[in-house]
């Protein structure tokens, strides 16, 4: 049998021990793969999410301009009233948290809305919906001038 050194204390086999696990390039691979998988999810996280927000913000802005076009089919004192019930009545997918404001400009509506789009895989790094918001006017339409001339009424009947 092999006589023990003295050298060969614990703690010295301990030490030996680390310096070899530091040097050891064996399971490098697992950790770089291990690595690369979390940020390629975060990253395909957030590009699922601006995604969702783009659909998000575009359903909003439709929401918003069906409401004013709706609204502009109304008397002139009822407009405000017309445009949130349309909005109200309009479904919106997944965004949440919708706040409508309507208010009357110059021959027209104007109108503004916000919403929240809750964050699928972006939560997992701390972000849990972002805000979106839609802007939009509508316009009265002028009226049609009547035409000038003689109109099919007025033909002359021809010899």
């Amino acid at each position: 049998m092999p006589r023990a050194r003295p050298t060969d204390a614990p703690a010295t086999r301990h030490s030996r021990s680390a310096a070899h696990f530091l040097r050891a390039e064996g399971g490098n691979v697992a950790v770089i793969f291990a690595i690369v998988s979390i940020l390629l999810v975060g990253v395909t996280g957030i590009a699922i999410d601006f995604s969702r927000v783009s659909l998000g913000r575009a359903e909003l802005q439709r929401r918003l301009d069906s409401a004013l076009a709706a609204a502009m089919q109304t008397p002139p004192e009822a407009r405000i009233a017309a445009a949130e019930d349309s909005f109200d009545t309009n479904s919106t997918g997944s965004i949440t948290k919708i706040e409508s404001r309507f208010e009357t400009a110059t021959d027209g509506l104007k109108g503004t809305a916000t919403a929240d789009v809750p964050a699928t895989l972006s939560s997992l790094l701390g972000i849990k919906s972002v805000a979106v918001s839609a802007a939009g006017e509508a316009m009265a339409s002028p009226s049609r001038p009547k035409p000038v001339g003689p109109g099919p009424s007025d033909a002359m009947p021809v010899p």
